[in-house]
C-alpha cells in the first residue's frame, strides 16, 4: 500500500492518494535511486551525455540537456554517446541507453542499449536499433540485488565496445543475401 498526500499546517493529511496496491512479493526500485546511480556512472563514463532538447516543448528555443522525464509513477531516462561513431549503409550511428521504471508496479525495470542516427530537440530517437535489453520484474529480492549491476555492466560494456567491430557486423549483414527473390 503506497499512500501519498500533502499535509496541512497542523501536519494532518490534506488528502490521500492511493498510488499502488501491490502484493507482499513486490520489490520497489525507486526511480530516484536509478537517477543517482546513472549520475554516478556518468562520472566514470563522461562520454555518455543527456540529449539536447527543447525545454518544455518550446520548439525553436534554446536546446538544453535533458536526461529524461518522470511522473509520480514512471520514469524514462536516456543517455547518448555521440563520441563513438559506427558506420552503417544508412549513415553514421551512435550508442544510446534507455532506462524505464515504474515505482508503483505499472511496468518492469528495463535497460535498453541501442544504436541511433540522432535524437532531435523534441526527444524523438531517429533510426533506433536495439542491441540488447535487460528486463527485470519488480518481484522478489533478485531485482534489489541485480538492477545496479545490470545497469553498470551495460554502460561499461557499451563504453568499451569497439566501434570497428560493430561497423564490421553491420557491413557483413548488409552484404548478406537472404534469397534470390522475395519469395
Amino acid at each position: 500500500l503506497d499512500l501519498v498526500g500533502d499535509h496541512t499546517i497542523t501536519g494532518e493529511p490534506a488528502y490521500l492518494e492511493l498510488r499502488a496496491l501491490t502484493s507482499p512479493g513486490y520489490s520497489r526500485v525507486l526511480s530516484a535511486h536509478i537517477v543517482d546511480r546513472l549520475s554516478e556512472l556518468q562520472r566514470h563514463y563522461p562520454d555518455w551525455q543527456a540529449p539536447m532538447v527543447y525545454p518544455r516543448g518550446d520548439f525553436g528555443g534554446q536546446l538544453e540537456p535533458c536526461v529524461g522525464f518522470a511522473s509520480d509513477r514512471d520514469v524514462y531516462l536516456c543517455l547518448q554517446n555521440t563520441h563513438v561513431t559506427i558506420d552503417s549503409p544508412t549513415g553514421p550511428l551512435h550508442r544510446g541507453i534507455m532506462i524505464t521504471n515504474s515505482e508503483v508496479g505499472a511496468k518492469r525495470l528495463d535497460v535498453t542499449l541501442f544504436l541511433f542516427e540522432r535524437i532531435c530537440g523534441n526527444y524523438i530517437i531517429w533510426g533506433m536499433r536495439t542491441i540488447a535489453q535487460i528486463h527485470m520484474r519488480h518481484y522478489g529480492e533478485k531485482i534489489r540485488r541485480s538492477w545496479q549491476g545490470g545497469l553498470t555492466t551495460t554502460l561499461r560494456e557499451a563504453s568499451t565496445m569497439s566501434a570497428r567491430e560493430e561497423t564490421d557486423k553491420i557491413a557483413s549483414a548488409a552484404r548478406k543475401e537472404l534469397g534470390p527473390s522475395r519469395q
